[in-house]
């Protein structure tokens, strides 16, 4: 939505991103190997999310426990 202001995706999780404004979408695959969080524009193709920042939360797959 072009209020978003955050994403919450699991480890290995492939997700599709349609920026509302303007029809675009992307497939991003969120292979971290750690939990991590990171600003989506970083992987966004240009022009999408309309300049927006979005912070994609990527939270560790079951069994995938950090030591």
């Amino acid at each position: 939505k072009p209020d978003a202001k955050w994403v919450n995706v699991m480890q290995g999780e492939t997700v599709k991103f349609i920026d509302a404004n303007s029809g675009k979408s992307f497939v991003w695959r969120f292979d971290t190997p750690t939990w991590t969080a990171f600003d989506l524009s970083s992987v966004a193709p240009g022009g999408m999310l309309s300049g927006h920042h979005v912070e994609a939360y990527v939270a560790l797959a079951p069994g995938n426990a950090e030591d």
